[in-house]
């Protein structure tokens, strides 16, 4: 009779002992995906990140405000100073000019100074006006040689942060010396060409540019190539 019960403990235990163990392993996988959910939760965005998807930031700007304990990113303020840098709605400029002018009558390398301004409608849209005169060795009887060009026209703008890369086309007029016989000082005259502008600091930027110059002077046509590079004002 006692071999027989503990045969049956036993056999009750070995029964018992799967169950026991399933449930225990049940427990623990429970136990762990709770708390991997909870590991998972998306901590809510920073009060000041709220703020700033309110007045318009960028997605990735918010990200690192949060990632940043609510303190925006370095970059993020860079990127937005360097975008705020080229509001400025008025601008001019002084520039050096090479000119080089080609004709039957007149060839001559010639240096001198322009002075600009621009009034942008838009960012990325302006108006501009611009005299230029430039000079070249005597010729003939010890005359200066001169052309002087006067005009106003259109200017796209690409912004690229600090960089302003352009493209403009500007119509007018250029007074050419010496005079010569038979033949107008003055003529109708074209400009298009392109250049960068580099933000030195909000208020100055310096600019280098190439322009075709289309006149006609003496009775024919001529393409002159321009070269310019100056010091332009932001207000």
């Amino acid at each position: 009779m006692k071999k027989l019960s503990i045969m049956e403990a036993l056999a009750l235990g070995l029964v018992c002992l799967p169950h026991a163990c399933a449930q225990g392993l049940s427990h623990d996988v429970v136990t762990g995906r709770g708390e991997e959910e909870i590991s998972l939760q998306v901590a809510p965005k920073s009060d000041e990140a709220l703020s700033l998807a309110g007045r318009g930031w960028r997605t990735s700007t918010l990200r690192e405000v949060d990632r940043n304990g609510g303190a925006p990113a370095a970059a993020a303020e860079k990127e937005s100073s360097a975008d705020d840098a080229w509001n400025c709605k008025w601008e001019t400029g002084i520039l050096y000019d090479y000119v080089r002018f080609r004709s039957s009558i007149i060839k001559a390398d010639m240096n001198g100074i322009e002075t600009s301004f621009a009034y942008r409608v838009k960012r990325y849209f302006g108006l501009e006006g611009d005299a230029r005169d430039v000079f070249g060795s005597p010729i003939f009887a010890n005359e200066h040689k001169n052309l002087a060009f006067i005009g106003g026209g259109v200017q796209l703008a690409f912004l690229v942060t600090k960089w302003r890369p352009y493209v403009h086309a500007d119509f007018g007029g250029v007074h050419r010396l010496p005079q010569t016989a038979g033949n107008s000082q003055w003529s109708p005259a074209m400009r298009f060409g392109a250049g960068d502008d580099y933000r030195l600091t909000r208020e100055f930027s310096v600019r280098v540019g190439m322009d075709y110059l289309g006149s006609k002077l003496y009775s024919q046509e001529q393409s002159n190539l321009q070269m310019r590079t100056g010091l332009f004002f932001h207000f």
